[in-house]
């Protein structure tokens, strides 16, 4: 915590909480054309169940017309969720370098022959740390936001069906 802190709280703050807002954006985006897609892919399978050829091509229609929107969208999130990990990558490796190369430390730690290459290994452990930090808590969002959104497609369809599952879950 005391690592990540500074960049959430201290100069860094609106950048940091601009890109989580816009990332949380646009994973209700996501949530909203995976549900979406649900629906479409749903109506096809049931049009090819009934032999419907009109139906169908509808529904075939209506999943490519979800996905034309859905490809940028997820690649605009994927693209700013990188962007973000390695802004708060630079801003940490720099934060790091600087209290070693400061008071000339890294004369001691380079005398001591304790450790090789420092500098490398600040910035792979800073890279995998902000990656995995941010990789982790955007799971965590999106599997909560697509856990709510299911759950209410599902409420639609039987009530008593997301009874039984939630016990079932708790058992």
């Amino acid at each position: 915590m005391a690592v990540a802190k500074p960049y959430w709280l201290g100069d860094q703050r609106k950048r940091a909480w601009s890109m989580i807002a816009l990332l949380v954006v646009l994973m209700l985006c996501e949530t909203q054309l995976a549900v979406m897609l649900n629906d479409k892919t749903g109506e096809l399978t049931s049009a090819l169940a009934g032999r419907e050829a009109d139906r169908f091509w509808s529904a075939v229609r209506a999943c490519l017309a979800v996905l034309a929107f859905a490809v940028p969208v997820y690649a605009f999130y994927y693209y700013l969720r990188d962007a973000f990990s390695n802004g708060w990558r630079r801003w940490l490796t720099a934060r790091f370098l600087d209290g070693y190369l400061g008071s000339r430390r890294y004369y001691e730690i380079g005398a001591s022959g304790d450790l090789d290459n420092p500098d490398q290994r600040i910035s792979e452990d800073i890279n995998t740390f902000t990656g995995r930090s941010i990789h982790f808590m955007l799971i965590f969002i999106g599997s909560l936001m697509q856990l709510v959104a299911f759950s209410a497609v599902l409420w639609s369809i039987s009530h008593v069906l997301v009874g039984f599952l939630v016990l079932y879950a708790l058992a």
